[in-house]
């Protein structure tokens, strides 16, 4: 658990494979930050990295001096990654309150440990969030936020040895006799899902 300004943080959990990572992160606040209508969780400055310091995910949205990665040689050849959500829907127990990132990508690393940084922590009120508004994406999270919280956490978690000695089984689909404008080209199995690409013929699809 790191605590600053307050707010203690801390990883439940982490499931990873070579093409999801998926963490779990819980927040504990102090009484008199704690409000019903909390619905979601902003990170608005974030970098998770291993411990060879490759780069799994970051999302730096407002304007910063990059004081943010001090401590930290990072790699600036990054992983393709693409990710669910930047905002977490949260769970809350009490003062607790949890969220999950979910992050895709072409292809993880068998990292033996994560780390999380972040400095910044919005709590979001979701009707105060209007998808339909003319206004940019920052000035609704600014309009939508209850509060902020500004510290410096970074986690550490270690994974375990069934996730960096892993393997991927990988099947490839040769012959089939249904429709040739969809058929499953390859589904790829992992210890945490299932994935399933498609190939199709664009003549063969009719305009609705």
């Amino acid at each position: 658990i790191i605590e600053s300004n307050n707010v203690k943080a801390f990883i439940d959990s982490v499931l990873m494979d070579d093409y999801k990572l998926c963490i779990s992160l819980s927040f504990e606040l102090p009484p008199e930050y704690s409000k019903n209508n909390i619905h979601r969780i902003h990170i608005p400055n974030i970098i998770i990295y291993d411990e060879n310091n490759n780069i799994l995910y970051k999302m730096i949205m407002k304007k910063t001096d990059y004081s943010f990665f001090n401590n930290l040689d990072v790699d600036i050849n990054n992983f393709s990654y693409e990710t669910s959500s930047d905002i977490g829907w949260v769970d809350k127990k009490e003062n607790t309150y949890s969220f999950s990132y979910i992050i895709s990508s072409d292809g993880f690393p068998k990292s033996k440990s994560i780390n999380i940084k972040f400095d910044e922590l919005n709590f979001i009120d979701r009707n105060l969030l209007y998808y339909n508004s003319p206004k940019t994406y920052l000035e609704i999270m600014k309009d939508a936020t209850l509060f902020t919280i500004n510290g410096n956490w970074t986690l550490n978690y270690d994974l375990s040895e069934k996730t960096y000695n892993r393997e991927n089984y990988t099947y490839t689909i040769k012959n089939y006799n249904e429709y040739n404008f969809c058929f499953p080209k390859e589904i790829i199995v992992t210890k945490t899902g299932c994935k399933v690409e498609f190939s199709y013929d664009l003549h063969n699809i009719k305009k609705r």
